[in-house]
């Protein structure tokens, strides 16, 4: 029987590093895109953090963002709730990129003029 244990633990371990290993290219391809693709990405990070797995950050996130300049872009775009948003900016701020302003949507903006003003947690 600790046999079979030790077999299932190793199949989680490998799981995990497949994971892991395909979600930072994931992000590399959906960051910036003006697709479904940056919503689909990040539905997967957020599930994985979920399950404890550890996702290497690009650009100081684990999160993408949506590409749109339109102002209809940012969290909604991107699938994620204002915190995460202003976290995923916040990132990209501290490895010295910033986010071209008309990628906020109005929710983005908000999460990150409350972090600018102090209000918030940051990522």
């Amino acid at each position: 029987m600790k046999r079979a244990s030790s077999t299932a633990e190793q199949r989680i371990a490998a799981l995990e590093n497949i994971i892991r290993d395909t979600l930072w290219m994931a992000r590399r391809y959906a960051h910036g895109r003006q697709s479904y693709a940056v919503g689909m990405y990040n539905d997967a990070a957020r599930r994985a953090q979920h399950l404890n797995v550890q996702l290497q950050m690009t650009d100081g996130s684990i999160f993408a963002l949506d590409g749109t300049r339109d102002g209809a872009g940012g969290a909604e775009m991107s699938a994620l709730s204002p915190e995460e948003f202003a976290a995923a900016a916040d990132g990209l701020n501290r490895v010295g990129i910033t986010p071209h302003p008309d990628r906020f949507s109005p929710a983005g903006r908000k999460a990150l003029d409350t972090l600018e003003q102090g209000g918030g947690e940051r990522g």
